[in-house]
């Protein structure tokens, strides 16, 4: 039996994954406007990194890089 802490732990680790509305906007600043294009952006990461992993990543930190964010989510 999973103990309530462990519990707990993975269901907050599942909830960060799930899809949400993008923030509503106070005021318009260059700041929130660059965290707004980070957050849609975000949406389409995975699909960007399977991509390059199809296509043969050939620079070797790149790669690391790619499977490491491939096996993050």
């Amino acid at each position: 039996m999973a103990t309530p802490l462990l519990f707990t732990f993975i269901q907050s680790y599942f909830a960060a994954f799930r899809p949400r509305s993008l923030p509503a906007l106070l005021e318009p600043s260059t700041g929130n406007n660059a965290l707004i294009l980070a957050l849609e952006a975000g949406n389409y990461l995975l699909t960007f990194v399977n991509e390059s992993l199809d296509q043969c990543i050939l620079w070797g930190q790149g790669r690391a890089k790619a499977l490491n964010l491939h096996g993050t989510f």
